[in-house]
C-alpha cells in the first residue's frame, strides 16, 4: 500500500492560466521520461497518468486541469479511480483560490480523503505569469522536493 499522496494545488483565479501551466507541466514530464499510462480530454481541460521509476521506485502522478466546481471533482475522480491500480505518490490539480470558492478545498478534500492527507503545496497562478517559464520552474522545485 502506497503512503498517502503529496499534493501540488495550481491554485488561480479564472482565466489566470491554470490550464496552460497544466500543460507545460504535462509537456515538461513528457520531456523528463514520465510514460502517461492515461489520458482524458474534455475541450482544453484534461486528468492524465503519469509514471517513471526514480530512484528503484516506481511514483505515479495524477495531473488534473479542471476543479472549478464539484461536479469537475467528482468526474475527474471517476478517472483517477479507474486508473489508481496501486495508488498515486503525487497529486497536482488547477483548483480557484479559497477567496473564490472555499468549498472546492473542503470538496477536494472529501472526495479524495482516503488518499491524501493535506492540501499542502500551493503554486499561485497569476495571470502575469502565463506567458514566462516563471511558474514551470517553480514547480519543478517543488515537485522535486516531493520525491
Amino acid at each position: 500500500i502506497k503512503e498517502l499522496m503529496k499534493v501540488i494545488l495550481l491554485e488561480g483565479k479564472a482565466n489566470t492560466g491554470k490550464t496552460t501551466l497544466a500543460n507545460k507541466i504535462k509537456y515538461w514530464l513528457e520531456e523528463n521520461q514520465f510514460v502517461q499510462e492515461a489520458e482524458n480530454s474534455k475541450g482544453r481541460d484534461f486528468s492524465a497518468v503519469y509514471s517513471k521509476t526514480i530512484k528503484g521506485k516506481e511514483m505515479r502522478i495524477h495531473l488534473n486541469s479542471l476543479s472549478d466546481t464539484k461536479r469537475d471533482i467528482q468526474e475527474r475522480k471517476e478517472f483517477y479511480d479507474i486508473n489508481k491500480k496501486g495508488g498515486y505518490d503525487i497529486f497536482i490539480t488547477a483548483i480557484r483560490p479559497k477567496e473564490i470558492n472555499p468549498n472546492l478545498n473542503l470538496w477536494l478534500k472529501r472526495i479524495y480523503e482516503r488518499d491524501i492527507s493535506e492540501l499542502e503545496k500551493k503554486l499561485e497562478v497569476k495571470l502575469e505569469h502565463i506567458n514566462s517559464d516563471y511558474l514551470l520552474k517553480k514547480f519543478i522545485s517543488l515537485f522535486e522536493s516531493l520525491l
